[in-house]
């Protein structure tokens, strides 16, 4: 445990050092602050206020949430931004990748039996996506 807590210290100490605090002209983000506070800034939209509403309603348990972006799309490979198109070949790819980190590591809770041997169960989990094309096909598998 406590080579855990020197790890943990070190990689805070090098995240504080690239850390840059958000003001009002940073755009839209959400601050959760020790699981109490919450500072709201220019949320806009369907999905972005159900994002802000469920970890605002998240119970002050120790959770782990994961936010990821879409794989990589046909619009990315030709520098556009926007629009809805559908997953480059390596979109795709991060597709699957990311289907079988979130069965393996996100669905499944490693326990230890009375024997001590380890047991693997389902974990209930979420998947929420945007209605863009390209986000619906990064959770297809």
């Amino acid at each position: 445990p406590d080579e855990a807590v020197v790890d943990f210290k070190q990689r805070r100490a090098n995240y504080m050092s690239y850390y840059e605090t958000l003001d009002s002209t940073d755009g839209s983000y959400i601050k959760i602050i020790n699981c109490k506070t919450f500072v709201v800034n220019a949320i806009r939209g369907y999905l972005p206020l159900k994002v802000v509403h469920f970890a605002m309603n998240l119970h002050t348990l120790q959770r782990t949430f994961y936010l990821t972006r879409h794989g990589q799309s046909e619009y990315n490979l030709l520098g556009k931004i926007g629009g809805d198109s559908g997953l480059s070949e390596a979109g795709v790819e991060y597709a699957r990748r990311l289907a079988k980190f979130a069965a393996e590591e996100i669905g499944t809770e490693t326990t230890v039996d009375e024997d001590n041997n380890e047991v693997k169960k389902h974990r209930a989990s979420r998947l929420w996506t945007s209605t863009m094309r390209r986000t619906k096909e990064t959770a297809q598998f």
